[in-house]
């Protein structure tokens, strides 16, 4: 199976629009969503040429992502907004950040993180996000500062998410780790 990624579709309408145009070009399709077409097989040359200017005569655009993205870059994109300090000061929208800092469609990043990575992007983005509590739990002692710092709406979401994704609430896992950081320290030590 192979993927086509197309920028500039927003909406139902583009996904039936790029079907339909897929299809007429005798393209088997295995699923569509928005930014990205995944195929039995990848058409011949002529086929792809064929359809990438039926794409642009309706608006779209078919792009080849390993030439402008790739999943490193996403990735540190996605660390260095998590990362920012003014997180908490602004509603994060993802989509926008995200398709600026990468100068790319946002559908197509989304749609080549989540083929590439097998994950969703909102998945890594909080795994990114759990990764720096448990560092400021270290720098920081107020919950309710780093819960804002990284854009959580309250503590209790900051408190629900991080112990849904370690096991531990985070004064539980602060603990646990000075303890182990402790114990490690004294036998190294003797």
């Amino acid at each position: 199976m192979k993927a086509i990624y197309i920028t500039h579709m927003t909406c139902p309408r583009c996904i039936s629009l790029v079907s339909s145009l897929l299809e007429k070009s005798g393209t088997e399709i295995v699923s569509i969503q928005l930014g990205q077409a995944r195929l039995a097989k990848l058409p011949n040359p002529q086929t792809l040429d064929n359809i990438r200017q039926h794409l642009q005569a309706h608006g779209f655009k078919l792009v080849d992502p390993t030439k402008t993205l790739s999943l490193e870059l996403i990735k540190k994109a996605i660390i260095e907004i998590v990362d920012d300090t003014k997180l908490g000061s602004l509603k994060v929208d993802w989509p926008s950040l995200l398709a600026e800092k990468l100068d790319q469609d946002f559908y197509v990043i989304n749609a080549y993180f989540n083929y590439m990575e097998g994950i969703t992007m909102d998945q890594f983005i909080i795994r990114q996000k759990i990764d720096r509590v448990k560092e400021l739990l270290f720098k920081e002692n107020n919950l309710a500062e780093i819960s804002q710092r990284l854009g959580y709406h309250s503590v209790q979401q900051l408190c629900n998410q991080f112990k849904k994704m370690t096991g531990f609430s985070p004064s539980s896992f602060k603990i646990s780790a000075q303890s182990d950081f402790n114990s490690k320290n004294i036998s190294y030590s003797s």
